[in-house]
């Protein structure tokens, strides 16, 4: 059924109903359950895949000399978004 067809349905909730419906019968549980939580990860079977971000975290209190002998924030980890 295409989206035009769907959206002109005058019964609201056979609208939400059919695209409401979960279309990945193979979805793994856990997966699901840790991106429904907040974890910020993509799906493999997703449509316009992408590897996660990452981004550079920095100390606010340690530093660390660069090769020029300058103070720099020290690097403490890389989050995944």
């Amino acid at each position: 059924m295409k989206i035009d067809d769907i959206l002109a349905l005058d019964d609201f909730k056979q609208t939400v109903d059919i695209l409401t419906r979960d279309s990945n019968k193979e979805r793994n549980r856990e997966e699901y359950r840790a991106e429904y939580n907040g974890e910020r990860t993509r799906r493999l079977t997703s449509v316009g895949y992408r590897e996660n971000k990452q981004i550079d975290v920095y100390s606010e209190t340690e530093v660390e000399i660069d090769k020029d002998g300058n103070e720099i924030p020290k690097k403490q980890v890389q989050k995944l978004f």
